[in-house]
């Protein structure tokens, strides 16, 4: 049986390994367009924070250990179009810019999740950071060592994680939150209102009950975060 896997994230590594049990004589193939696989997005701030395991902590398995259990993966490939008649697909391999096909017998799209931005109007792409993956990990880490002022957009735990760098490097730090509290899908009311008064008081000017509405260029004087999916 030939079972192909299109993206490399934790729901694509758990259907291959699965399948490698189910289907043990199956030839599968993981294809993803990243470098990475299984990237850990909470792992981007102790990237920031300067950690130099960074790279052994972002990912929970390794392309050789899915080797080993006989899927192969083939990083930097991106598929462009899926023939589900005919259970043929084409992939793009980024690095060498050459087309190929594949077939399939089984095929399983776990691409992950990827925040939408439909707020963002006008062209300034570089003063906006996703907290999503590595390249995005390097960028917010170039950032860090020129910026005066950030907001960040979102008080869930990797907002006020990269609320608390940003405010440690000497950057102006402003956190938006839609909720009464930051951090209230983790914490008590009680315990999420006493972490916002210790962050107030080192100097993180946090806004409750608000709600981004619509984000242009114009109207930005800082540079802007905003939380991934956590």
């Amino acid at each position: 049986m030939e079972i192909r896997i299109i993206g490399g994230s934790h729901a694509a590594i758990a259907c291959a390994t699965r399948a490698r049990e189910e289907y043990p004589d199956a030839r599968i193939v993981i294809y993803e367009k990243n470098k990475n696989i299984g990237f850990i997005a909470q792992s981007i701030p102790l990237y920031l924070s300067g950690n130099t395991n960074f790279l052994k902590m972002s990912s929970y398995t390794t392309v050789s250990e899915l080797e080993n259990l006989g899927i192969l993966v083939r990083t930097q490939f991106s598929v462009t179009d899926i023939d589900m008649t005919n259970k043929t697909f084409k992939v793009v391999d980024l690095v060498e810019n050459s087309e190929s096909e594949d077939r399939y017998d089984k095929l399983i799209l776990a691409m992950g999740s990827y925040p939408s931005l439909p707020l963002v109007q006008g062209e300034f792409r570089e003063k906006l950071f996703i907290i999503k993956n590595y390249v995005d990990a390097e960028r917010i880490k170039r950032f860090m060592r020129t910026s005066r002022s950030v907001i960040i957009i979102g008080g869930g735990a990797i907002g006020v994680e990269i609320a608390q760098l940003m405010n440690n490097a000497k950057i102006e730090t402003t956190l938006i939150h839609a909720s009464d509290n930051i951090l209230n899908r983790y914490l008590d009311q009680e315990v999420a209102e006493d972490v916002q008064k210790t962050l107030a008081l080192r100097g993180i000017d946090i806004v409750t009950n608000s709600v981004v509405t619509d984000i242009k260029e114009e109207t930005i004087e800082n540079t802007n975060i905003h939380e991934g999916n956590v």
